[in-house]
């Protein structure tokens, strides 16, 4: 027993303790956007929690995801200045980098030390390809009212939100708490409401990886199927919902970057960040790496062929198969690894 609690309930308490002070940032960081003129979109946490789940403990999140016009994202970072939140630095963690020539990014995370508060300032969603401020004008049409605490906080409307639960199963190939939301948001939308959040990903042009995220479960890739979804995605698409490492993200990205000095550019920041090439070839070409590249699509190998064989084969390998035709799999079990979780999803 532990101040009168059973140990194994601390968990528990403690997830909670985190949801209850994300919600205190959400209406802190609201309240200071709102006198700043700045409107601002709460994308997951409550929002989440309360449609698709009995109670925050099943669903606990610890920091506050919030969309912001382009237009308004500097004027916001000033904002959470002020409140004393401090940009995390580009690091091995981060997912899209905010470097020369490099992937666009999607969010900035941000942290205050006396607290432990987290905010991940949003302009865009990851799978959403059109530019920011069209994913703005659609989303921000979107929107409906929820209570947080004593605050009445904006949030994308349900279909909206089973959209961007899709996109974020995809993300980063189907993390169980991901899959999870996705099973219940499948379960709670009727599928009118999927047909809406269907046109709306037609408008953020997000259809690969909106079908990329249902398809890694099989009601998900049967409601695809039923809502006439794109079977074939990106390479870079069909990476992040194979589980790819971040690296190969980053390669694939390097084949789309044009002339020699901006790739060259890019490799060297990359490398500062402590990512070693050679390392990750090693690692992922165990197992079969060149057989994988074989199984491109051709104009995937024509494309990683302007890498290299040994980084065209570090990206093919990353993928799996890495075939780019999505199919549904049989569902993961919640303790499986990530690995496992993606295992199969696509061929």
């Amino acid at each position: 027993m532990v101040g009168g609690k059973n140990s194994s309930e601390l968990p528990n308490v403690l997830a909670i303790a985190r949801s209850l002070l994300a919600d205190v940032t959400t209406c802190e960081v609201t309240l200071a956007f709102r006198q700043a003129n700045i409107r601002s979109i709460l994308l997951k946490g409550p929002a989440i929690a309360v449609w698709l789940y009995e109670h925050v403990s099943l669903r606990p999140y610890v920091d506050s995801d919030i969309l912001v016009a382009a237009e308004d994202i500097e004027k916001a970072e000033e904002v959470l200045a002020r409140l004393l939140f401090m940009q995390e630095p580009i690091s091995a963690r981060t997912r899209f980098d905010d470097v020369a020539h490099g992937l666009p990014w999607h969010a900035h995370s941000w942290v205050r030390q006396r607290d432990g508060a987290g905010v991940d300032l949003h302009r865009t969603l990851i799978g959403a390809a059109a530019d920011p401020d069209e994913v703005w004008r659609v989303l921000s049409s979107q929107t409906e009212s929820m209570p947080i605490r004593d605050l009445q906080v904006e949030v994308l409307a349900k279909a909206a939100r089973a959209l961007h639960v899709a996109l974020h199963a995809a993300q980063d190939g189907g993390l169980p708490k991901a899959l999870q939301d996705l099973e219940r948001a499948i379960d709670h939308l009727p599928i009118d409401g999927w047909k809406e959040a269907s046109h709306l990903a037609v408008r953020l042009d997000a259809s690969p990886a909106f079908a990329a995220g249902l398809r890694l479960l099989p009601t998900g890739g049967a409601l695809a199927s039923e809502l006439g979804l794109p079977t074939e995605a990106p390479l870079s698409v069909a990476l992040r919902a194979s589980g790819a490492p971040r690296s190969a993200l980053s390669l694939e990205w390097l084949t789309r970057i044009h002339g020699v000095r901006s790739k060259a550019v890019y490799v060297w920041q990359k490398l500062a960040e402590g990512i070693s090439l050679q390392g990750l070839h090693a690692g992922l070409v165990t197992g079969g790496g060149a057989r994988a590249c074989g199984r491109l699509r051709p104009s995937h190998r024509l494309a990683l062929g302007g890498l290299g064989s040994r980084a065209a084969v570090v990206v093919a390998r990353a993928s799996g198969t890495a075939a780019t035709t999505l199919v549904p799999r049989e569902r993961p079990s919640p303790r499986c690894t990530p690995e496992a979780a993606v295992a199969g999803s696509l061929r």
